[in-house]
């Protein structure tokens, strides 16, 4: 039994970001890059995937960025 599922370009771009960041949160920080660097770095990725297959719109996916590094702790809020 199968499913027929029609994987586009868009939907693959956000399992691809989603699996990237989710990725991220459990990579353990080193001397040299400490665990915000890594957490920035997933959400970094997360963005440049969303870009590249134009899943979601530049603006959103920019939004979307900017909050997740405000609630990962990367950023600050002010």
């Amino acid at each position: 039994m199968s499913l027929p599922i029609a994987l586009s370009k868009k939907h693959v771009g956000v399992a691809v970001a989603a699996v990237v960041l989710v990725a991220s949160l459990f990579v353990p920080g080193t001397e040299d890059l400490p665990q915000e660097g890594v957490h920035m770095l997933g959400v970094f990725l997360m963005a440049a995937v969303l870009w590249i297959t134009e899943a979601l719109p530049v603006g959103v996916t920019g939004l979307l960025a900017l909050t997740l590094a405000v609630m990962l702790g990367v950023a600050p809020v002010g």
